[in-house]
């Protein structure tokens, strides 16, 4: 008696490819990428978080609270809060805290982390860090400003070839 079995693996081999192509993707994001339990304890860190605060490993980052991110420790909660009801997704912009304590702010995305069945065990965040954002725009800021007051200089020195009574009225 002989007994064969076939099988087509191509869903399979599929769903692997799938897996290592979103793994692929959550790794190299140049965004961090969180993902906590209800307790905000976090659970899944990528590689950038690990970057963008600063730590030696993704490995110390697992385990802690969101909270200990954030320079206001209650912001974590208050995420996992406003991700209920009707509200699946929030997104705002926070301070948070660099491991060497060095505060900077970042862009936050986040969404319910559902299981197989539907129910909401946690949240997805993603962190955008705003500190070059800041630098060009303070940047752009200290431009303008110098080119307002080199306007104004030149201004100045226009209205001293016209005249000694001129800059008497433009000092009062």
């Amino acid at each position: 008696h002989l007994c064969f079995f076939v099988r087509d693996e191509t869903l399979r081999r599929q769903a692997d490819e799938m897996l290592r192509t979103e793994h692929n993707a959550l790794q190299n994001a140049s965004d961090a990428i969180i993902v906590i339990d209800m307790h905000t304890r976090i659970e899944y860190a990528n590689p950038a978080t690990a970057r963008i605060w600063g730590f030696p490993t993704v490995a110390d980052l697992v385990g802690r609270p969101l909270g200990k991110l954030l320079l206001n420790e209650a912001d974590g909660q208050e995420i996992v809060s406003s991700l209920s009801g009707a509200n699946y997704m929030t997104s705002g912009i926070a301070v948070a805290v660099r491991f060497d304590g060095e505060p900077f702010r970042v862009n936050i995305r986040a969404a319910c982390n559902r299981d197989s069945d539907g129910n909401v065990v946690g949240a997805v965040l993603s962190f955008s860090d705003l500190t070059e954002r800041d630098r060009v725009q303070m940047a752009e800021r200290d431009a303008s400003r110098f080119r307002d007051t080199l306007q104004r200089l030149d201004e100045f020195r226009n209205v001293l070839k016209c005249g000694i009574g001129e800059v008497t009225s433009l000092i009062h």
